[in-house]
């Protein structure tokens, strides 16, 4: 080459070469040559953000996806074709990504064991070498309401006297829930009908 070639990858471009031998009178011979310009994977994918960030209900279902990723790579034919992958932060194998770039859940998730994960994607092309680049990925579960209350005892027992007048203190009881916000907020009530007690609703004081 006398200087770099200024046309796109794919081109055609067209040489005719002639011959010509040193004879009187010299004859010569002309050859059309073509020649391809071929792409050079001189491009990385590069993501359309610099980072994501997501949610989804812990009883998404698994193979459901719940969130799509995308990364162009200005390369031609194979060099400019994109695969994903997640590379750190999947240490449960909770996720995995589509060749489309679409996320997936691969195994249940349960808020209550984790709400949140950082992961890293990778997005590769296939020319060799293969040229990649990496974006941070935030998932965060969001709760549902997936646990019954539990009283913190098997049993509750109380003792007064006979005699005691209206509203005197009998005893306290307590519950838990593993959900977090509304799905944890609870309410107590007397259910055997008897009129004898009440219960406040919110504390637990009979």
């Amino acid at each position: 080459l006398n200087k770099p070639i200024h046309a796109d990858p794919g081109t055609s471009l067209s040489l005719e070469v002639t011959a010509t031998d040193s004879g009187q009178p010299p004859l010569s011979a002309r050859h059309v040559i073509v020649v391809t310009v071929d792409d050079v994977n001189d491009h990385t994918p590069v993501f359309d953000h610099t980072s994501y960030e997501t949610s989804l209900l812990e009883s998404t279902p698994v193979n459901d996806r719940f969130f799509v990723l995308s990364a162009s790579d200005a390369d031609l034919g194979v060099n400019g074709l994109v695969s994903y992958a997640i590379t750190e932060g999947n240490a449960e194998d909770k996720f995995g990504v589509f060749p489309d770039g679409y996320m997936y859940v691969k195994s249940p998730l349960d808020r209550e064991e984790r709400d949140y994960y950082s992961l890293t994607v990778t997005a590769s092309d296939k020319g060799d070498p293969p040229r990649s680049s990496v974006v941070p990925v935030v998932i965060h579960v969001i709760d549902e309401n997936d646990n019954r209350p539990e009283f913190t005892n098997s049993t509750f027992s109380f003792h007064i006297r006979e005699n005691e007048p209206p509203d005197s203190f009998v005893g306290k009881v307590a519950a838990t829930d593993s959900d977090i916000g509304r799905n944890a907020e609870l309410t107590f009530s007397l259910s055997n009908g008897k009129q004898d007690f009440a219960i406040d609703p919110k504390n637990g004081f009979i």
